[in-house]
């Protein structure tokens, strides 16, 4: 897959979402929080592929989508999440962008890493959302592990996609107080 027919799904996915939680509620600002996240990440991809930095277009769309799934998955937003939300990319980033794309893929592998390392869930083992956060770091951690495996096979692209997507998860769910953070507090957008 194209990262200009990825941004097209994102763009559709966005379209069909809605925020569930009632007006004038902390949950309905978390969601709205959330979906705003999700749409600038949507718009600065946008920019950025205009501008022909693919490589930044590509990191913005995984990343916002990451958002928009938490959103999703936690109940904050309707929508739907497929089974295989990131798909595997063709490897075609133009050549001029070849030092950027792994400059990039090596500082998201290396800061997703890190920010796994910098959370401990926060709800009680009792409380429902404590699984979910263990589901959200799985997933944060299953997304460095299929990205280093795509590094180690020189697939950057698809690497790139699977750490953005998966901070983008982390990132939103340390946002909505699931996680807290014990290290490198600038590493979220808290």
């Amino acid at each position: 897959m194209k990262t200009e027919f990825f941004k097209t799904i994102y763009e559709s996915a966005l379209k069909e979402t809605q925020i569930t939680p009632k007006k004038d509620t902390p949950y309905y600002k978390l969601a709205g929080e959330i979906l705003e996240m999700a749409l600038a990440y949507r718009d600065d991809g946008i920019t950025f592929l205009n501008s022909g930095d693919r490589v930044n277009a590509h990191a913005a769309f995984c990343y916002g989508f990451g958002w928009l799934d938490f959103g999703i998955g936690s109940g904050l937003i309707n929508g739907n999440i497929p089974k295989c939300r990131i798909p595997v990319f063709s490897e075609d980033m133009p050549k001029h962008l070849t030092d950027h794309l792994s400059e990039k893929t090596t500082r998201y592998f290396r800061m997703l890493t890190e920010a796994c390392d910098s959370v401990e869930s926060s709800p009680d083992k009792e409380s429902p959302l404590h699984s979910f956060t263990e589901k959200i770091y799985a997933l944060s951690m299953d997304s460095v592990f299929l990205g280093d495996a795509y590094l180690k096979k020189d697939e950057k692209v698809n690497a790139l996609a699977h750490f953005s997507y998966g901070y983008g998860w982390l990132d939103a769910a340390v946002r909505a107080g699931l996680f807290k953070i014990t290290d490198k507090r600038e590493l979220f957008t808290v």
